[in-house]
């Protein structure tokens, strides 16, 4: 049997094979969670954005105070942890997103939070 004989059926199988990998790559890339955008307080002139990144802000409307930085993760579905940095302190919130509202909970309370509706 001569080495060559499968040379161009296997070029053929290896090219298959990098196309069906690329393609099942390109297929399991994760959508942005649902709570990247922009929210809207429900009771007071602030919102929040949150980027693909893993880091947000919070905006204050009315301008008394400056923006707050800070970082998320999902901890699990529907869930996430924020990590804000605040006068040299660190606190922690924890965001639940059910039914088009986000829920963040810290140690002062729950704050209720709708997803901005761009005008």
């Amino acid at each position: 049997m001569r080495p060559d004989l499968f040379k161009g059926p296997a070029r053929a199988l290896k090219t298959i094979l990098c196309l069906l990998m690329i393609a099942l790559a390109l297929s399991c890339s994760k959508p942005a969670p649902e709570i990247v955008g922009t929210w809207d307080n429900a009771k007071a002139p602030e919102s929040v954005e949150f980027r693909p990144d893993g880091t947000g802000t919070f905006i204050y409307t009315n301008q008394q105070n400056p923006p707050l930085n800070f970082t998320w993760r999902q901890t699990e579905q529907n869930k996430y942890l924020l990590n804000i940095d605040f006068m040299g302190s660190k606190k922690v919130l924890m965001g639940t997103v059910k039914e088009k509202a986000l829920n963040l909970e810290g140690n002062m309370g729950t704050e209720m939070y709708n997803k901005h509706i761009k005008r």
